[in-house]
């Protein structure tokens, strides 16, 4: 496709939503095969595929570009936390639906667009609200005694959602395929935010940009005297403080210090791809390596039930996110136990002594394999070393307690509320 085309879509949406003319213009343009249609990152990149677009009509083309921009303006991936993440795509892509509608766009599109009407869902409700709904209809057709097909209402296709591994889309089940905008989840043909030759916007150039399309956006709906609830929802969003749920940052960390660290997706022509059978080469197929990850949980006598119950349920949602085995130690002023799990009603909390979380990473890195990652869930109130020990993986502390002393810099550290 022609840059032609692009600067013409360009003008199209901002004749439509003038507000989002700095960010359609100050996103930078990653032209690439790889995405099946259009795709922004977390960092305002945009992707497209120059092939696939390549006979479609501007007006369509301007309706995927705003598309993203709202995937990246609404904060997605921020807003994902640990919900389904197939199910969640659908679900943003029902509230960008109403957006665009708004916009007087066309949503007629060569690959058709995800609407709540694909669904017999209202219009106007937030990505989250769609979300439940669709989990509720989920829940209510797998225990329905007909054992029918799924409706289009019923359940989302498997082969949708936003994996990206195929352009396959329509009305009744798959979503419109994103990048990580949608659901925080990097995709194997993003950029590294340090790439130099297609930079991504640093996190106060983001925040500058949403305040400067927020402001744009209720000048405009001043004049004209209305605005959708829909837009209403966006321009309260940017305006709030912007906020990330602290799994997020957690899932991030994990992913990029696992990646860091050498483990995670690779090419092995040990396994030929059988995907390309019938050809004169052999293609390698992608393998998983799953990340040995340790959690530390601080069993001393501080820890209170509820910060106990709040440890478990992190537990949880990090085995929903590693999809893998992870080693649980108990640990207050000595290690108790060390357990292999699968599931957190497994783990057994042993302790009720002093605080030492020191002793439990010292003998997080002595297990073998050594973990690529290690994670305190403790309330901070112990004694760390100004150092990292020789030989200890990266660290990251997740602290129940507001108010308890910070870490030093080489631990990575978030903050959970635990009431």
């Amino acid at each position: 496709m022609t840059i032609d085309k692009i600067t013409v879509a360009r003008y199209i949406a901002s004749r439509k939503a003038p507000y989002l003319t700095s960010a359609l213009f100050r996103a930078p343009l990653v032209p690439t095969t790889s995405v099946p249609v259009a795709a922004m990152d977390e960092h305002g990149r945009m992707y497209y595929n120059p092939k696939e677009l390549e006979e479609w009509q501007p007006e369509h083309v301007a309706t995927v570009m705003l598309h993203e921009i709202f995937h990246w303006l609404n904060e997605h991936f921020a807003r994902a936390g640990t919900r389904d993440l197939r199910r969640w795509n659908i679900a943003t892509d029902m509230e960008i639906a109403n957006m665009l509608r708004a916009l007087d766009c066309r949503l007629d599109m060569p690959k058709p667009h995800i609407t709540p009407e694909s669904y017999n869902l209202p219009r106007d409700l937030l990505a989250e609200e769609y979300y439940d709904l669709l989990e509720q209809e989920k829940n209510n057709t797998s225990n329905s005694a007909s054992g029918g097909n799924n409706s289009a209402n019923g359940e989302e296709n498997d082969d949708g959602g936003n994996d990206n591994n195929s352009g396959d889309s329509n009305a009744s089940g798959a979503s419109h395929p994103s990048g990580s905008a949608s659901d925080g989840q990097p995709k194997p043909w993003e950029l590294p935010s340090t790439d130099t030759q297609h930079p991504g916007l640093t996190e106060t150039e983001q925040e500058l940009l949403r305040r400067e399309v927020a402001h744009a956006a209720e000048q405009h709906y001043k004049q004209r005297g209305d605005i959708p609830a829909a837009m209403k929802r966006l321009i309260d969003g940017m305006h709030r403080p912007h906020q990330v749920d602290w799994r997020t940052v957690l899932r991030r960390l994990v992913k990029s210090l696992v990646i860091t660290t050498g483990s995670g997706d690779h090419y092995t022509y040990k396994r030929p791809n059988r995907r390309r059978n019938g050809t004169p080469f052999i293609f390698p197929s992608q393998q998983r390596i799953r990340p040995n990850v340790a959690v530390i949980v601080d069993t001393s006598g501080s820890m209170t039930s509820e910060e106990l119950n709040a440890a478990l349920a992190e537990i949880n949602a990090l085995l929903q996110a590693v999809r893998s085995e992870i080693t649980v130690l108990s640990v207050d002023a000595a290690v108790h136990t060390a357990q292999k799990i699968r599931h957190s009603k497994t783990v057994a909390l042993v302790g009720g002594g002093g605080t030492d979380m020191m002793v439990g990473i010292r003998s997080a890195a002595q297990l073998s394999p050594c973990p690529n990652i290690v994670i305190v869930i403790t309330d901070g109130y112990t004694d760390w070393s100004t150092t990292a020990p020789k030989d200890t993986p990266p660290v990251v502390a997740v602290l129940t307690c507001a108010d308890s002393p910070q870490p030093p810099q080489w631990i990575h550290t978030v903050r959970i509320r635990t009431v």
